[in-house]
C-alpha cells in the first residue's frame, strides 16, 4: 500500500473532481405515484380513472392581489392582460378569469352573451361587483369574498414532470415581471412540483451539514489531534462525494427519501474510518513501522470490515423485493454507498495514514488511559462472569 500510496491519492483526487461536476448533473425528482406500489389493484383503478376522466392536479393558480378591491379600470386592463398572456404559456391548455367570461342572455333575435365585468364601463362596476359577490360560482373560485384578489385559472397538460414544471415556472415569473401587481400568489402542480424538489435539496444539504457537525464532534474527543480529526473527515467526506457523484454520473434520480442517504454514507464511513485508524494506532503503538502497521491493518481490519460492509449492502439490497419503488431506489443506491464508503476508507485513509506517526493522529494522555482502564475492566468482567451473562 505505502508503494503505491501516492498514485492512490492521485487517482483519487481525480475522482474528487469528477464528482464535483457529476453532483452538479444530479436530477431530482418528486412525483406521488412513484409510492404506489406496482401491480396493486387500487393503483390500477386510479391509473383507469385518470386515463377515462383527467388528473385533478393539472392545473395552475395566479392570484393578483390589490388590497383597495380589484375593480379598478387600470388594475383590471392589466389583469386582463396578463390573462390573456398566460394562454401562451408553455403547457397551457386552456384559461379562464373573470375578465373572460361571460353570461349567455336570450334575446328576439337569439342568443348573446355580456361580460361579467364590463372593464371599459367604470359606472357599472358597483353592479358587477354586487352580481359577482352574490354568485356562488364565482366566489372562492375566480374572486374572494372582500374582492381583493382576482385568479387566473390555467387548465395545464396532464402529469408534468419536473422538467416540464420548471420550464413552465420559467416563463410564468418572466411573464408576472412585466406586470406591476401589488402582490402574486401561485398554486398548483408545476409550482409545488418545483418547490418540492427544492426542499428535497435542501433537506440532503441540511442533514448531510448536521451530521458532518456531529461526527467533528466524535472525531475530535477520540482522537484530538488535528491531523488525525482531518483524515478522519476527510476520507468520510469523500466517500460520500463519490457517492453522489455516481449517482449523477449514472443518472439516478433522488426523491423524497434521498436525505437518508448523506446520513447512511456518514455512519457507513465513520465506522469504518474508525476501525481503520485505531488498528494503525494500535499497531504503531506496539512498535511496528509504518508499513508492517499498514499491511496488518489492511490484511486484519481490511477482511473484517470488508465482510460487514458486503452483508449491510446485501441487507439494503433486500429492498429490491418492495413493489414501492422508490424503495427499491434506495436499497440499491444505499448498498452501493456501502461498498464505495468502503473501497474509500480501505484505500484512500490507509494510504493517507501511511504519511503519519502515531502522535500525530492522536493525542494520548490520562483520558485515553482511562478509557483503556475501562475496557480492560469491562473485558475482565464480562470474561468472569461469561455463564451468567448467558443465562441472563
Amino acid at each position: 500500500m505505502i508503494k503505491y500510496r501516492v498514485p492512490i491519492l492521485v487517482a483519487f483526487a481525480v475522482l474528487a473532481l469528477a464528482s464535483g461536476y457529476f453532483v452538479t448533473q444530479l436530477k431530482f425528482t418528486f412525483d406521488f405515484e412513484q409510492f404506489f406500489p406496482k401491480g396493486d389493484e387500487d393503483l390500477a383503478f386510479f391509473q383507469d380513472f385518470i386515463e377515462s376522466f383527467e388528473a385533478d392536479d393539472n392545473f395552475m393558480l395566479a392570484a393578483a392581489v390589490r388590497e383597495e378591491g380589484v375593480f379598478d379600470s387600470t388594475f383590471l386592463d392589466q389583469f386582463h392582460r396578463f390573462t390573456l398572456a398566460t394562454r401562451e404559456l408553455p403547457y397551457v391548455e386552456e384559461v379562464q378569469s373573470l375578465t373572460t367570461l361571460s353570461y349567455p342572455l336570450k334575446t328576439p333575435f337569439g342568443v348573446t352573451t355580456i361580460p361579467v365585468i364590463h372593464r371599459d364601463q367604470p359606472g357599472r362596476y358597483a353592479a358587477d361587483r354586487e352580481r359577482i359577490l352574490a354568485d356562488e360560482r364565482f366566489v372562492y373560485n375566480f374572486i374572494n369574498e372582500d374582492a381583493t384578489a382576482l385568479l387566473v385559472f390555467m387548465k395545464t397538460k396532464s402529469s408534468m414532470n419536473l422538467g416540464e414544471s420548471r420550464e413552465y415556472m420559467a416563463a410564468m415569473r418572466e411573464l408576472l415581471a412585466d406586470y406591476d401587481f401589488p402582490g402574486v400568489h401561485l398554486l398548483g402542480r408545476p409550482y409545488f412540483q418545483q418547490e418540492l424538489v427544492k426542499m428535497q435539496i435542501r433537506e440532503v444539504v441540511v442533514s448531510a451539514l448536521v451530521a458532518g457537525l456531529l461526527v467533528s464532534l466524535v472525531m475530535f474527543f477520540i482522537f484530538r489531534r488535528t491531523w488525525g480529526i482531518v483524515v478522519s473527515l476527510a476520507s468520510i467526506g469523500l466517500g460520500m462525494l463519490l457517492f453522489f457523484g455516481f449517482l449523477g454520473a449514472t443518472g439516478r434520480e433522488l426523491n423524497a427519501i434521498s436525505a437518508l442517504y448523506p446520513v447512511l454514507m456518514i455512519i457507513v464511513g465513520t465506522s469504518d474510518v474508525i476501525h481503520i485508524m485505531s488498528k494503525y494506532i494500535d499497531e504503531l503503538r506496539r512498535g511496528s513501522p509504518r508499513r508492517e502497521a499498514i499491511r496488518v491493518t489492511f490484511r486484519e481490519i481490511g477482511l473484517a470490515t470488508l465482510l460487514t460492509s458486503v452483508t449491510t449492502a446485501v441487507g439494503f439490497a433486500t429492498l429490491l423485493t418492495s413493489r414501492v419503488t422508490p424503495i427499491r431506489d434506495f436499497g440499491i443506491n444505499a448498498a452501493l454507498g456501502v461498498l464505495i464508503a468502503y473501497l474509500t476508507v480501505i484505500t484512500f485513509t490507509t494510504a493517507v495514514l501511511s504519511f503519519f506517526e502515531t502522535d500525530q493522529i492522536i493525542k494520548l494522555g490520562r483520558g485515553q488511559a482511562f478509557w483503556e482502564r475501562l475496557m480492560e475492566r469491562a473485558y475482565q468482567f464480562t470474561l468472569r462472569r461469561r455463564r451468567l451473562i448467558i443465562w441472563g
